[in-house]
């Protein structure tokens, strides 16, 4: 819900403003969200399958009363999760020149593409 927020508010910026700059601060802020939560679905599609994976082929039978698969980790799972997609969505702001730019084709700041 909040990248949809985020890029509903895109053409209403540059409806009453005109077009943003690459060193706009909303560019900065809502290219490094649109990336987070890119990472973060990206994340999470794999630790639901490597979950299904280690229940589907767990060798012999849990005790009543156990979860399998990767529920014992959730937690340590849960503060990876959020740290590794803040690190993958910061990794843009190493670029001092340009780390997000507005995107006309799609409505919302994301990495810049090099074309050398």
């Amino acid at each position: 819900m909040a990248r949809s927020c985020l890029e509903f508010i895109y053409p209403i910026i540059t409806l009453s403003e005109g077009d943003l700059s690459p060193e706009s601060v909303y560019c900065e802020i809502s290219g490094f969200f649109t990336a987070y939560f890119f990472e973060a679905s990206d994340f999470m599609i794999l630790l639901i399958a490597l979950h299904v994976t280690l229940t589907v082929t767990r060798s012999k039978p849990l005790p009543p009363g156990q979860e399998g698969g990767i529920w014992p980790w959730r937690f340590q799972l849960y503060v990876g999760w959020i740290i590794l997609c803040g690190l993958l969505a910061g990794f843009a702001f190493v670029n001092p020149d340009l780390s997000y730019v507005p995107l006309v084709t799609w409505y919302n700041c994301f990495l810049h593409i090099l074309t050398e």
